[in-house]
């Protein structure tokens, strides 16, 4: 018995000698290292077909492609999720168009979403210049088009691969670094894996999607390869240069639903840690009020980057560009409340920090940031309970840099620090990434549908243009 899942064909790529090749995951053209060499490709997924091989009576399937180039998961070399396959003649829009990919006011006469082509080339690399209100974008096979900001960068995530698409045959649990990580719950879920994440605004490639998680409470994230790092890995499996097929004009995207990532759940701080926090703010924390460097007064409340943790809550100047304020004050964290003095007499201040839009970090602080990431991430992966570090903006002083802890909330981590070299640590509790079940599935769930004899899963187009 075999279950069935699809994916979704991201994009067209081609080598030194315009050979053209189907983007999309491994574990969605290979299997997860189980596939070979030769295997027929197919359109749309099994699981859009009822479950039907191409070879049975009925179905509804048609070969795009042949399966040529895979990079290996189950290898402490590859840092990519990612294969490539030869495209059958007349199946694929040579262009590179996408479904649902045009710009705003290029829809098709019934209304619906017009195809484009990405930008080609080699993709557009993220840093501290571009973050800053960064739209993302990407049409997969479950969820279509759907945008949203970065929510994480460098960062490192441990994914568990499997022989089944109901992720019930354990194959290998790789650790990938320098990964994207993009806000919200609904901007993918199983079978988009391989779509092609670009930047809204001019449809640069920027990341292919490969896995997912959620919280179940409308908190979510999504995973990407950079696109420049797929590229250079399915080089050294082809021998060549590989590009994105595409357009040399940029053009937006027309993003109908966006996701960002909603307020941290509200979590009451125990009575105890409640009392301590109040105490601080009365103590040292009034020590800190000065008006003259910015800071206005304290109270005491609850985190935002570990909700349930007690904080200190520092109103600073918003009239001024930067007010320095500790992360912690006699152990225990700081909120930064941008306000004025009439506000605050009034008791009319904000009740929580204002929230930023994607990753708000200056060249400097971002490097640094990123070099915490990089000198702590393996030592906290050790963590049974941690399976995600990366960089982020702090909730609790949107102005900082914060230390992203992935938690699985079914096990408890071996400590909680409120920072870690010198950066807030935000925590964010995720049910651990699926690639080919959905992440709203319970554990162990039933195959969606079974065969009596094994078949090769087939992939969804919903990401493609097709003749």
């Amino acid at each position: 018995m075999a279950d069935c899942c699809g994916g979704t064909l991201g994009a067209l790529v081609e080598d030194d000698k315009t050979n053209e090749y189907i983007l999309s995951n491994n574990h969605v053209l290979a299997e997860s290292d189980q596939g070979k060499i030769g295997d027929a490709i197919d359109e749309p997924g099994m699981i859009d077909d009822g479950c039907v091989p191409l070879s049975h009576a009925g179905s509804t399937l048609r070969p795009v492609g042949t399966l040529k180039y895979v990079v290996p998961l189950a290898s402490s070399q590859t840092n990519v999720d990612a294969a490539l396959a030869s495209v059958a003649p007349g199946t694929v829009d040579p262009t590179g168009s996408i479904l649902q990919l045009a710009a705003p006011g290029a829809s098709e006469p019934n209304g619906v979403l017009g195809a484009a082509p990405p930008m080609g080339g080699d993709g557009e690399i993220l840093d501290a210049s571009d973050l800053a209100g960064l739209k993302l974008a990407k049409s997969g096979r479950t969820t279509g088009l759907t945008c949203s900001t970065v929510a994480a960068v460098d960062l490192s995530v441990k994914v568990d691969y499997f022989k089944d698409c109901a992720e019930t045959q354990p194959y290998y649990t790789k650790i990938f670094t320098n990964q994207i990580g993009i806000a919200g719950d609904r901007f993918s879920d199983s079978g988009d894996s391989g779509a092609l994440v670009v930047d809204a605004s001019n449809a640069e490639p920027v990341g292919l999607f490969f896995a997912g998680g959620t919280d179940g409470k409308g908190h979510g994230l999504s995973i990407a390869n950079p696109i420049g790092e797929v590229l250079r890995e399915l080089g050294a499996q082809t021998g060549s240069n590989m590009s994105v097929v595409g357009t040399a004009t940029p053009h937006s995207v027309a993003c109908i639903r966006y996701d960002t990532q909603p307020a941290p759940e509200s979590i009451p701080v125990v009575a105890a840690a409640k009392a301590r926090a109040e105490f601080v703010a009365e103590t040292a924390g009034a020590a800190l009020v000065n008006p003259a460097s910015g800071i206005l007064g304290v109270s005491s409340g609850s985190s935002l980057d570990n909700p349930g943790e007690a904080a200190v809550i520092v109103y600073a100047d918003k009239t001024r560009d930067h007010v320095s304020v500790p992360e912690t004050v006699d152990g225990i964290r700081t909120q930064v409340i941008a306000t004025d003095a009439a506000a605050l007499a009034r008791d009319a201040m904000p009740a929580t920090p204002e929230p930023t839009d994607g990753i708000t970090l200056s060249a400097n602080v971002l490097a640094s940031a990123e070099a915490v990431v990089q000198q702590y991430a393996p030592r906290l992966l050790n963590d049974p309970s941690i399976f995600g570090v990366g960089v982020a903006q702090s909730l609790d002083n949107p102005q900082d840099p914060a230390l992203l802890v992935l938690l699985d909330p079914r096990i408890a981590p071996r400590a909680m620090p409120a920072t870690i070299g010198g950066l807030r640590v935000r925590y964010m509790r995720l049910h651990r990434f699926h690639v080919t079940r959905s992440k709203y599935a319970g554990p162990n769930p039933a195959p969606s549908c079974a065969l009596k004899k094994i078949a090769r899963s087939g992939v969804s187009d919903r990401g493609r243009l097709l003749p």
